[in-house]
């Protein structure tokens, strides 16, 4: 009867670590969704900021300057553009970072010995 319990208290406390598991990555994966969602936001404002950056050169350009590119205005439009770009590949590192985490957490079977052991033979016999 001691065997019994001692297996049913064992595979209980796997189980919790199973769930445990599951929900830790489930939390990282929805961390990667609002990270993809604020991806979609940074862009959708650094399309406007394009377009006000087009549209600040070219009331420049028609103004009569040779090169509005030197303007002031222009140069804080590019620095804006400059950060958001920046903010952009933070949140895609910020993503990666987590993909590896749940990689690094999640359960992987072994590999099967026959087809290790064919891959060898495979390769020895190659060599012959």
């Amino acid at each position: 009867m001691a065997d019994f319990a001692a297996l049913a208290n064992k595979t209980f406390r796997l189980l919790l670590l199973y769930l445990r598991n599951i929900l830790t990555n489930l939390y990282r994966r929805l961390l990667i969704l609002v990270k993809h969602l604020g991806i979609y936001w940074q862009k959708r404002r650094l399309g406007n900021q394009f377009r006000k950056l087009g549209d600040e050169v070219y009331s420049k350009y028609t103004a009569g300057d040779v090169n509005p590119l030197l303007q002031e205005e222009v140069k804080d439009l590019l620095a804006a553009i400059q950060a958001q770009v920046d903010n952009i590949d933070g949140r895609r590192q910020v993503i990666q970072e987590i993909r590896v985490q749940i990689k690094a957490t999640s359960y992987r079977l072994p590999a099967e010995p026959a087809v290790a052991a064919a891959a060898e033979d495979q390769t020895a016999g190659g060599e012959s």
